[in-house]
């Protein structure tokens, strides 16, 4: 935004308003508000609102805008109202959470209300958990209090213990990379938080706990832990016969040189 009506700046916020303030490429000696509002020029020269810039989160690798969601969550039957954000969780890493408030009269699942968003978002935009509340806390200005939003609980599944050796290790490592108490047999990596980070320390545990290589795609192509053990109690089992096992053996008086070895070796002669 720019013009005559444009402020000289913050207050006692110099930071603030040279990251707000910038200089106008149009008007020499001019000065332009970033208003933090992100939009689309169409084919007509109509400008269409998208959200906000610093409403924007990384999930999975994926950067997501807010109001993307909100947008959608909006036009869930019986959703008044929705706000989306960034949460993080005991892992580290964040995940996406949402809060509706329902209509006059409405009731809503949380459950159908994250179906609803799946057949619309893909999978990395859908929301891990969904609260619904009576009224969202707002600010003296009247905007969402984000800060004032209730902690999310996710929903985890009727808990069933693992029973073999693989699904004991693929429950224990899943509950220790994403920070949660305890983990069952349908439990989801990625309805509990899980992304691609925690997906590559998932297998990297595993891989070292079970003696084989467990590959990240698989975490992400089953869809609860009984799944996910089976899977790699079947690649674990196809893959026995062909694993080295390493053993300790005495040293030789000569070493062979290695193939890259032996190729410095003849370059350099």
């Amino acid at each position: 935004m720019a013009g005559a009506q444009v402020a000289r700046g913050y207050h006692g916020r110099f930071g603030l308003t040279a990251a707000r303030f910038v200089a106008d490429p149009f008007t020499p000696g001019g000065r332009m508000y970033r208003t933090g509002d992100l939009v689309r020029r169409g084919g007509d020269g109509v400008f269409e609102y998208v959200g906000r810039s610093d409403f924007q989160v990384k999930i999975r690798g994926f950067r997501i805008e807010l109001g993307e969601i909100d947008a959608v969550l909006s036009s869930v039957p019986g959703v008044g109202f929705a706000v989306t954000v960034g949460a993080a969780l005991a892992s580290g890493e964040s995940a996406l959470v949402s809060y509706v408030v329902p209509e006059a009269g409405a009731v809503l699942d949380p459950a159908q209300v994250r179906a609803s968003v799946g057949e619309v978002l893909p999978g990395y935009m859908v929301p891990s958990s969904v609260t619904v509340l009576d009224e969202v806390p707002l600010t003296p200005v009247g905007k969402v209090d984000r800060a004032a939003l209730p902690a999310p609980v996710f929903e985890v599944a009727e808990y069933r213990a693992p029973r073999t050796s693989v699904e004991i290790a693929v429950a224990e490592e899943v509950a220790q990379v994403l920070g949660v108490e305890r983990v069952g047999l349908d439990d989801s990596f990625v309805d509990l938080g899980g992304n691609s980070l925690a997906a590559t320390r998932l297998v990297a545990r595993l891989s070292a706990r079970l003696g084989y290589r467990v590959a990240v795609p698989v975490v992400f192509e089953t869809s609860s832990v009984q799944e996910l053990a089976a899977r790699v109690d079947i690649d674990t089992a196809g893959a026995g016969a062909g694993t080295v096992v390493l053993a300790v053996r005495e040293r030789p008086e000569r070493v062979p040189l290695s193939l890259a070895q032996q190729r410095m070796w003849f370059l350099n002669r």
